[in-house]
């Protein structure tokens, strides 16, 4: 710049409004991996562009690059792959969709400076991660959930924390059209609202994010990013000691059986591998725990097969049918109990004592019924029913049903349903606890008092149509000479109304518009307007109906003016008081003219300046009233 245009130029004081701020490159800061935070800008998790798996690469690279330290990002491509929880050929897929222009035509998300000699030999490359300014947009996550989450249920926990910074509570199909399909034949189109929901299940089931349900705007769940992950822990009883490590039963909670989800059509994402391959094992580690990579096969083989059902004694019934779950007897115990996969013994035993009144009948279900017939039972017994109340509802609602058409929709819809009120002691009216409630056995109050308003507004009402009946019945059987003693005059008998003319056909759209006025107003006169709406049509008969009702109204008020009398103060005065008061004198003497100085009217008293009344007119009005009698 040249001395002349830099004396032309504008200049503006330090500090001022008129130099425009840089964007800040946001920092990197080293820290635990428990503490450790990670901004994610927005090009990276919003749209089709990158990959579900991408969007975990970018997180783990992104952590690892720190700021002070000039290697930025130096370990291996097996070692990321592990602390991530993903395959090796998904996190070279990965960096390699970060070694293009992003979406927004910047520079690539990755930058590689590969350091291997000639001959071989070297170090692994140094990575570095595109920096994130405060000019867009990015949400702050912890490293602890991006190596936790799969990359789907990451990229929908960004998504919930970006609507939770805007303060908007978004839905299942509004989540599902920002989750895209990255593979197969519906590459490109977002996700199914079912597949959402199950999403948003299973973030809440890892306790990353909170869902209050139904406490949104019009009824929409909330949803809120945790920092940690949160467990709802259930309520125990102080009174009872802790369980130790002698006391805790051996088998671990058993686990949900997997629901019928075809996530969103494209299949189940066998992460980068094929059905039988060698595979990396996904391991979540910190650094301080190394997973070790194993051989997973996916696919049974000739000598895997499982073994045939121990059942020498034949006790157990032939439940699951051919091609079911493999069934087992433990005979450590008095008697065998039966196994399962997923339930230990003890949940095997609860589930066998409930269905006891039922168990000879127990050949008829089909897989399906069975599977939610014992996870119905596993969710009561959760939630705090014993095993003696759920065998006691079966009994009672079997002894009183006679025909059982579906077996798994009976237990499903009737047996295992509770009826009550909303105490849930209550069962069917008795409050069933436990031995120390001294109300167990008696009658539930909530379901009596809800009984007695029910018998009593019934009988109010049974009543109230008695008297009615009553009422009717002395009506009809008074006669009209007694009523006409008692003073009362008879009341007259109303003629039955006409019979309904049989309405013709209707004319048609051109018999409508050609049909006069004269025509339809006739036809009003003698059969009545439905006659005429049903003929002509509501466009050709309401105005000219309407046009009638204001002629009416019209002459009404004309015939009502008409008949009044003429003449000042007439129109507001009754016929009675009118007669009984007489005619207006007129005004005369000083009042007969208006005054020129209070402005009153003709035949009102004068009045002060502060509108008092005077005793007598001013001087301007009597001269005022002889000008007008001359005039007059």
């Amino acid at each position: 710049m040249s001395a002349a245009a830099a004396l032309a130029a504008p200049r503006h004081p330090r500090g001022g409004a008129g130099r425009a701020a840089a964007p800040r490159v946001l920092p990197r800061r080293p820290a635990r991996r428990a503490t450790q935070t990670v901004d994610i800008p927005e090009r990276v998790y919003r749209g089709s562009h990158y990959s579900d798996v991408f969007i975990k690469v970018w997180s783990k690279t992104a952590a690892l690059d720190l700021d002070g330290n000039i290697e930025h990002c130096n370990a291996h491509v097996d070692e990321l792959a592990r602390f991530a929880g993903i395959s090796v050929r998904d996190y070279e897929r990965g960096l390699a969709e970060g070694r293009t222009p992003g979406p927004d035509g910047g520079e690539p998300e990755f930058a590689t400076r590969r350091m291997t000699r000639s001959g071989g030999t070297g170090r692994t490359a140094i990575r570095s991660v595109r920096a994130v300014t405060t000019a867009e947009r990015s949400v702050r996550v912890p490293v602890a959930m991006c190596d936790a989450l799969t990359p789907r249920q990451l990229r929908a926990a960004l998504l919930a924390a970006h609507a939770e910074a805007d303060g908007h509570v978004f839905t299942a199909a509004e989540l599902a059209g920002e989750l895209f399909h990255h593979h197969g034949d519906s590459k490109g189109k977002p996700l199914t609202d079912r597949t959402a929901r199950r999403i948003l299940k299973d973030l809440e089931a890892s306790g990353w994010i909170g869902v209050g349900h139904r406490a949104g705007h019009q009824g929409r769940n909330t949803v809120t990013v945790h920092r940690h992950p949160l467990h709802a822990a259930p309520l125990t009883d102080p009174a009872e000691p802790a369980p130790t490590a002698d006391t805790a039963p051996a088998t671990a909670a058993p686990t949900e059986p997997p629901c019928a989800d075809i996530h969103g059509g494209s299949g189940r994402d066998i992460h980068g591998g094929s059905l039988a391959i060698k595979e990396y094992s996904g391991v979540v580690t910190d650094g301080m725990a190394q997973g070790v990579v194993g051989i997973r096969r996916r696919r049974p083989t000739g000598s895997s097969a499982p073994a045939p059902a121990d059942n020498p004694t034949g006790s157990v019934p032939d439940t699951f049918g051919s091609g079911r779950s493999v069934l087992r007897t433990e005979t450590t115990g008095p008697a065998a109990v039966v196994l399962g996969p997923g339930l230990s013994s003890q949940e095997w035993a609860a589930v066998w004592a409930v269905l006891a009144p039922v168990v000879h009948t127990l050949t008829d279900l089909s897989s399906w019924e069975w599977t939610r017939t014992v996870r119905e039972i596993r969710h009561q017994l959760a939630d705090g029913t014993s095993v003696e109340r759920l065998t006691d509802r079966i009994a009672r609602r079997y002894a009183s049903t006679e025909t059982i058409r579906s077996l798994g929709r009976w237990l499903l819809g009737v047996a295992l349903v509770r009826h009550g009120c909303t105490d849930p002691r209550c069962e069917s009216g008795v409050i069933w606890s436990g031995r120390d409630d001294h109300e167990a056995g008696a009658d539930c109050r909530t379901c009596a008092y809800a009984r007695e308003t029910a018998a009593a507004q019934a009988q109010r009402m049974r009543d109230l149509e008695a008297s009615e009946q009553r009422a009717a019945a002395r009506r009809g059987a008074q006669p009209l000479e007694d009523t006409a003693a008692e003073g009362f005059a008879p009341r007259p008998v109303q003629p039955a109304p006409p019979a309904a003319l049989p309405l013709p056909e209707k004319a048609t759209y051109r018999q409508r518009g050609l049909a006069p006025d004269g025509e339809i107003r006739a036809a009003v006169q003698a059969f009545g307007p439905a006659y005429a709406l049903h003929v002509y049509g509501a466009l050709r008969t309401l105005p000219l109906l309407d046009e009638d009702d204001k002629r009416a109204a019209q002459a009404a008020v004309d015939a009502a003016q008409a008949a009044a009398p003429v003449g000042p103060g007439y129109a507001y005065m009754p016929g009675q008081v009118r007669a009984a008061l007489g005619a207006r004198r007129a005004a005369a003497g000083d009042l007969a003219a208006a005054c020129p100085d209070c402005r009153a009217q003709a035949g009102q008293p004068c009045t002060s300046p502060r509108g008092r009344r005077r005793a007598t007119p001013h001087t301007a009005r009597p001269s005022a009233a002889e000008m007008r009698d001359e005039e007059t």
